[in-house]
């Protein structure tokens, strides 16, 4: 799981950072970074999902996927956060209640006020239920050219509590409720409707590639918003993605 968390850190800062450098738009939350999610299966990271909205509940469907549809045994889950070293909300001189900190950045300029900082979050949780997370705070600023184009730095900070900590909430809660879920492949073949590799002339790899590129087919017809790229360390695995998806399997940006 470690491996894993290192992993999806890297990969959300490197995303961040190009998400922050592509950014022109003027609109507030535009450098909010669309949540990722990405699903390992015997060691091998074999999914990467990027809902199209920075949003919880797409991003937790996202994430049921991976843990259900994908029949993934480590899931990672990274997504737009808040993060503060002020015990108490400024504004009711009370602990911090939920939805406070949005209000409070919203309304009371908390961020320029420095009590609240920016960050991604990410856990990592497996199917015995541990859950491993980090917190990535940083500061994004805007620059308007002579030329009006709007244009953004990113700077990461220090993160304001330790990341070896105790994990809980809605998020961790549901992230865990998905893993503790059983697989599709395990309901299929309890129901005896799943057909062994063997009948069809495949090994078990090819066979397990071949139901991961029908689920994203499914998905691509389905009311399913953002993207969704399947990943092989493999050669047979890569060679039955590329020659089932081809093009389509891909990342790409939201609009």
């Amino acid at each position: 799981m470690s491996a894993a968390l290192e992993h999806a850190v890297d990969y959300a800062r490197q995303h961040k950072e190009a998400w922050v450098q592509e950014t022109h738009s003027a609109v507030r939350g535009a450098t909010d970074m669309a949540p990722l999610i990405h699903g390992w299966r015997g060691g091998e990271r074999v999914a990467l999902l990027a809902p199209a909205r920075v949003n919880r509940d797409d991003a937790l469907h996202a994430a049921r996927l991976a843990a259900v549809g994908f029949g993934c045994d480590i899931v990672s889950y990274t997504t737009e956060s808040w993060q503060t070293s002020v015990e108490c909300n400024p504004t009711t001189a009370s602990p911090w209640g939920p939805g406070e900190m949005q209000h409070a950045v919203d309304e009371h300029n908390a961020l320029e006020a420095g009590w609240i900082t920016e960050t991604l979050v990410t856990h990592v949780i497996n199917r015995a239920g541990d859950v491993l997370g980090a917190f990535l705070p940083y500061r994004v600023t805007r620059r308007v050219s002579a030329l009006g184009i709007t244009s953004y730095a990113l700077a990461w900070q220090e993160p304001a509590s330790p990341s070896d900590g105790e994990w809980s909430g809605l998020v961790v809660d549901s992230l865990v409720g998905f893993m503790k879920e059983p697989t599709t492949a395990a309901v299929l073949a309890r129901a005896g409707v799943m057909p062994s590799a063997q009948e069809f002339g495949l090994s078990d790899e090819e066979a397990r590639a071949h139901m991961d590129c029908a689920l994203v087919k499914t998905l691509h017809r389905s009311d399913y918003e953002g993207s969704l790229m399947l990943l092989a360390d493999s050669a047979v695995r890569a060679s039955v993605i590329e020659h089932s998806l081809g093009r389509r399997n891909t990342m790409r940006r939201p609009t």
